[in-house]
């Protein structure tokens, strides 16, 4: 099991970022993937890989190791390539190039799952079951590469809303912190679900989304890590800012289920534990 690892800040949002590329819907842009409301969505076109692809200009160089689309309709078996280059326009040498990766995501093994079940040929897991997850592509590189253009792209022929949608851009530098999470770290459900008991016995719900929630503790930091890292963090995000979590990065099969776009729940300040070594807790809470 690797590191704990956080994406922090999404270099995407940045007011020097500029998009082009692709062919987009007017009302619907490019520059929506800089907006937190999920339902802001960018949405191309066709599903033509001419119109679904795009470029990412950051006017300088940057540190990048997670990409991540957040929100998307892509379909069962499309594919999503990040690539990072020095020169405006031209990725045949790219610094960085993620290669083609799944868009949906493997879940199980080949051929684990019962006969019959839609993850039983190519582990992906099922239409049924992805519906109840805000999906995700989630893309950790083996370390931070730094470019100044990127260029994303989606292949996804034949979707059959016939457009991509996305509703969030994560690319951001990584902290994995040089100590992992504490035993004891939590991974579940919330929910501001409320439930009302009538006289006559019946209970009625005020059914409310469920999001993944998240508590750990990474013990004994010393402190240039601890000040440059998990308190810049929360001096930088706040309860607002957005992050990705991933548990982690070298997770297989449930990579999908203990990764996703976050908030703090709270802002926890370091603890002493010694002179020179800190505590850091974090509680975070997945962006719906």
């Amino acid at each position: 099991m690797a590191n704990v690892l956080m994406g922090f800040p999404n270099l995407a949002d940045g007011a020097d970022a500029s998009f082009s590329g692709g062919d987009w819907e007017t009302t619907l842009p490019l520059t929506n993937l800089q907006d937190g409301r999920l339902t802001r969505v960018a949405r191309s076109i066709t599903d033509a890989l001419a119109d679904t692809q795009f470029d990412v200009d950051y006017g300088i160089a940057e540190w990048v190791r997670v990409f991540a689309f957040v929100k998307h309709n892509l379909s069962r078996y499309a594919a999503v390539r990040f690539r990072g280059s020095a020169t405006a326009g031209d990725f045949s040498s790219p610094v960085y190039d993620s290669g083609w990766l799944d868009a949906w995501p493997i879940t199980a093994p080949l051929y684990v799952p019962p006969v019959g079940d839609p993850s039983w040929l190519d582990g992906r897991m099922s239409p049924r079951e992805a519906a109840g997850y805000n999906l995700s592509v989630i893309h950790v590189a083996d370390q931070q590469w730094a470019a100044t253009y990127w260029r994303i792209e989606i292949s996804d022929v034949g979707n059959a809303d016939g457009y991509v949608e996305v509703g969030r851009l994560v690319m951001a530098p990584g902290w994995q912190s040089t100590i992992n999470m504490s035993q004891g770290a939590k991974l579940g459900m919330a929910t501001e679900t409320t439930v009302q008991t009538s006289d006559a016995g019946p209970r009625y719900f005020n059914v409310q989304p469920q999001r993944r929630i998240v508590a750990f503790t990474i013990q004994h930091l010393d402190e240039d890590e601890a000040l440059t890292e998990p308190f810049e963090m929360q001096r930088q995000l706040g309860l607002d800012g957005q992050f990705l979590f991933v548990w982690d990065p070298d997770d297989g099969w449930q990579a999908f289920r203990r990764s996703f776009l976050a908030t703090l729940r709270e802002l926890t300040p370091l603890e002493a534990a010694t002179a020179f070594l800190f505590d850091a807790a974090f509680a975070a809470e997945e962006v719906l």
